[in-house]
């Protein structure tokens, strides 16, 4: 299938040079957060003082308590940081750089069925990789996919970019790959940009591989828009499967090595680096990520992902488990004197409010400056015109805030992630942080589950 999405929209970053991936200098430490995976409820494992290895687990879910959370390096616990009534914010790990590894109880020569390999994903700390529509969590093993999806077109601002991930992990991709059709029992559904170098994927012993091309602006290369297009969801018990790309390099390092794997490639960028690729220790400090950059905490802020649908991070803060990016901006909290009045020559803008949309828009200057204060929504279409899925987002917005659950099934909260509704954020005139209702939609929508 060919997808051709015309709505959205892509910034103008300038021109940037996709870069070779270099490595990053071994972190003193790392720090789990428990606040990253959604919908679990941790128990911990380890206390303080502990020695881990790289693959011990450290807590699990007490809701599915055979779903471990494992160490990404070998050393000692150095301090767990807890929250109110003793809610569990952190585990810090000091690490002792020599990355022992967890002995893995399992010959994969051995042929292991389904129920096996997810096992021992749990087990070993891997299942969390994979995650699930509706309600973008941790699969539930128990609700098998009617698919799976897998994008490989990342047309996020400064995405990072999955062929230069995979051509340096292509044997493991594709062993990843492998993996997921050991587990499952329906198609899997790998989406790429008409430019993509095919070559790096291996399908021939795996039937159920469907490839798709795809094109469009933002959010074209949103696994929840594709899956909108391809095989969109009808209820809440209609469940596809996700896992982005390092997820599936992890699962092939896995399956051949029989261990964690403790690295990820992640994209560096924003107003203080150009656009370049680090592999990094998972949960690595970003203190440590960003100690080569003129970062001071004052002056810029750490976007975990995106500048869209990223999530704000603390210096002393981990690498969350799924960001494969970090962005950082400016910090500018001035406001503009009669700026509506100017013409708006050098203003980037996706109305026709300014002159610079008309004489073509500047390389977009990104800063946390709001650009007036919030007020009422109104109707001018400016969602609907960025929102490349047959949903009305003014209508489900509304049902959302006042918490009409059957409005928000009927007009398709089960297919609807914050992400997916990132660029109605960025264009409302109004203020109105969509993306934000709609992962409070969700999180309802899930509680009723």
């Amino acid at each position: 299938m060919h997808l051709k999405l015309k709505k959205g929209h892509d910034f103008n970053l300038g021109s940037y040079p996709i870069n070779e991936i270099t490595d990053l200098k071994e972190p003193d430490e790392v720090s789990i957060s428990p606040l990253d995976f959604p919908y679990i409820k941790p128990k911990l494992l380890i206390k303080e003082g502990d020695n881990v290895k790289v693959g011990t687990p450290v807590f699990f879910d007490k809701l599915n308590p055979d779903i471990k959370f494992v160490s990404s390096v070998s050393g000692k616990i150095s301090k767990i940081i807890y929250g109110d009534r003793r809610s569990i914010q952190s585990v810090i790990i000091a690490n002792d750089k020599e990355y022992g590894s967890l002995d893995v109880d399992f010959d994969k020569n051995v042929s292991l069925s389904s129920d096996d390999w997810i096992k021992n994903l749990k087990e070993y700390g891997l299942w969390s990789a994979i995650k699930q529509r509706p309600f973008s969590k941790i699969a539930d093993s128990n609700l098998p996919p009617k698919s799976v999806f897998v994008s490989l077109y990342d047309t996020r601002p400064y995405g990072c970019s999955p062929e230069l991930v995979i051509s340096s992990n292509k044997d493991l991709f594709n062993k990843g790959l492998k993996l997921i059709s050991k587990i499952t029992n329906c198609p899997i559904h790998i989406s790429t940009g008409l430019d993509f170098d095919l070559d790096l994927i291996s399908i021939g012993n795996q039937r159920a591989c469907e490839m798709h091309t795809v094109e469009g602006p933002h959010p074209a290369g949103n696994v929840g828009v594709q899956i909108h297009h391809i095989d969109p969801i009808i209820n809440k018990s209609d469940v596809r499967w996700y896992i982005d790309v390092n997820a599936l390099i992890d699962l092939g390092y896995f399956y051949e090595k029989k261990s964690y794997n403790p690295y990820k490639v992640i994209s560096i960028s924003g107003t203080i680096s150009d656009l370049n690729y680090q592999r990094v220790v998972k949960y690595q400090s970003l203190d440590t990520i960003l100690s080569d950059y003129e970062f001071k905490q004052d002056e810029h802020r750490i976007v975990g992902g995106d500048i869209l649908s990223g999530v704000e991070r603390k210096v002393n803060d981990g690498i969350g488990p799924y960001d494969d990016m970090v962005t950082i901006i400016d910090i500018d909290k001035e406001r503009e004197f009669l700026g509506w009045v100017n013409p708006g020559f050098k203003k980037y803008s996706l109305s026709k409010a300014f002159l610079s949309k008309i004489i073509g828009n500047p390389i977009l200057d990104f800063s946390s400056r709001l650009n007036g204060d919030k007020r009422s929504i109104i109707s001018f279409g400016r969602w609907e015109a960025v929102l490349p899925m047959d949903i009305m987002p003014e209508a489900l917005v509304k049902s959302i805030l006042i918490e009409d659950l059957e409005s928000m099934e009927n007009l398709g909260i089960y297919e609807c992630a914050e992400e997916d509704f990132a660029l109605c954020s960025y264009v409302c005139q109004s203020k109105t942080e969509v993306s934000q209702i709609i992962k409070k939609g969700v999180e309802l929508a899930a509680l009723d589950d």
